[in-house]
């Protein structure tokens, strides 16, 4: 890009200068920031050094459960010490210790709001009435702005913001401040990512916002004591959350036994296929019947699936998704087919090998000449997943309670739990489409889906 000159028309077209026009703007947006920097590194500096004590009770509110090595261990497992900057975010803005009966931001400004100058003061006084949430994005407009939903109250917010609509796409949940300067709202402080597929732990922190509105209800609280409860209770809670699931990835990953989800796969020769399939035919359900392979599932009593079996006239695949499940899965039903099938061989996953198996496998070399053209790649993933999802409509889905989207969709109770999971499709899909816009773009029609099944969110 050609430098600008102060005295050269400015870019954005208004026919001012440049300097009288967007200079200005930057100018005043970079004093800005400079203003929040500067009032809460002072704000810091001076609790850290007149309330350590305070610091350390917040710090410990946020550690939870997990022992001061754990926690020191898992701080280090991060980039760019965010964890440091929250416990300070927190400690400065959220906590209210009982002897001070204040923030220590409230406890700044009595102590030292005198020295401070107007644009300070301004700033400092509104963060006061901020608190951190989720936030689930409904619309980005790049370079300018994005429309957030609290993802407990239901309330909107559109938010002034220009690097986060580069980074966010549709549906994401982030956990992070917003606050109010002369009616625009602005993200602010240290904004954490929250995935959706962690649908646990949202459940975990609904009930806990549910039990809070009773207390406010009940007990007919202002709005100031509200604020108050919804820091203590939620904010460590989402924080705690966030950790245990990117730091304990594997342990979260359980089947609905409870048992360590790890993909388990057993493979055997079929020595008299027809023998194979009339077992396969009467003691589990048919779901797929190709020219070349037949699937069956081994269903439970609330026709949750528990494994599924896929005859080829050569081999017999059986996929669980636990060590447990496939043990029993040989002791009960395996052993039946020792008269028709020979060789058996197990394999067994957990979820990082599998995924780190997946990065690394080496895309098929293709010949120059031979080379597919990207306009017909489209064409097929388009229609591969135009047809794959016109099948899902009627397949039964285990998140759904083993209804399929089709029979969800007609259901109250379950209405809720298939709009998460569309949502997670999509939000999947923009930020595949953001790897690969020409080809992951065109790959799911959510809007075709939710016209299907009469659903609008």
């Amino acid at each position: 890009m050609t430098k600008i000159n102060r005295n050269d028309p400015c870019f954005c077209g208004s026919g001012k200068k440049y300097k009288k026009c967007c200079l200005r703007k930057k100018e005043e947006q970079e004093q800005k920031q400079r203003v929040k920097k500067q009032s809460t590194t002072k704000a810091l500096d001076y609790t850290a050094e007149n309330y350590p004590e305070i610091i350390l009770k917040a710090a410990q509110l946020l550690q939870g459960k997990y022992t001061e090595k754990e926690f020191s261990e898992i701080i280090e497992k991060f980039s760019e010490n965010f964890i440091g900057q929250l416990i300070n975010e927190f400690s400065l803005i959220d906590y209210e210790d009982e002897g001070l009966n204040a923030t220590l931001l409230e406890q700044y400004l009595n102590d030292k709001g005198a020295e401070l100058n107007k644009d300070e003061s301004k700033y400092l006084l509104a963060l006061t009435n901020t608190y951190k949430s989720l936030y689930e994005v409904l619309e980005i407009k790049k370079g300018e702005s994005i429309l957030l939903q609290d993802y407990f109250s239901k309330q909107k917010f559109l938010v002034k913001e220009k690097a986060g609509t580069e980074q966010m796409v549709k549906w994401d949940l982030i956990f992070a401040r917003l606050e109010n300067v002369d009616n625009i709202n602005y993200i602010t402080g240290v904004v954490i990512s929250f995935p959706r597929e962690a649908d646990y732990q949202l459940a975990e922190l609904k009930k806990v916002y549910q039990k809070n509105k009773k207390i406010f209800k009940k007990k007919k609280l202002p709005k100031e004591d509200q604020l108050f409860i919804f820091r203590h209770s939620i904010t460590p809670l989402i924080f705690l959350n966030i950790i245990d699931y990117y730091t304990n990835f594997k342990r979260t990953l359980v089947n609905k036994e409870g048992d360590l989800f790890e993909f388990c796969r057993a493979e055997s020769k079929v020595t008299n296929y027809e023998e194979t399939k009339k077992y396969l035919d009467k003691n589990f359900e048919l779901v797929s019947e190709e020219p070349k392979e037949l699937v069956y599932n081994l269903l439970d009593r609330v026709n949750s699936i528990i494994a599924s079996f896929y005859l080829k006239k050569e081999k017999l695949v059986v996929e669980v998704n636990s060590k447990k499940r496939l043990e029993k899965i040989k002791k009960e039903q395996l052993k039946n087919l020792s008269s028709s099938t020979k060789d058996w061989q197990s394999e067994i996953k957990d979820v990082d090998e599998t995924l780190k198996e997946y990065r690394d496998r080496k895309p098929l070399r293709v010949e120059k000449k031979d080379e597919i053209p990207e306009e017909i790649k489209k064409e097929v993933a388009k229609e591969f997943f135009e047809d794959y999802y016109k099948k899902w409509l009627n397949m039964p889905i285990p998140l759904l309670g083993n209804l399929t989207p089709r029979e969800a969709s007609k259901k109250k109770s379950a209405k809720p739990k298939l709009i998460e999971l569309l949502k997670l499709i999509e939000n999947r899909r923009e930020k595949g489409a953001k790897n690969d816009q020409d080809l992951n773009s065109a790959r799911i029609d959510i809007e075709m889906i939710k016209k299907e099944l009469g659903i609008e969110y």
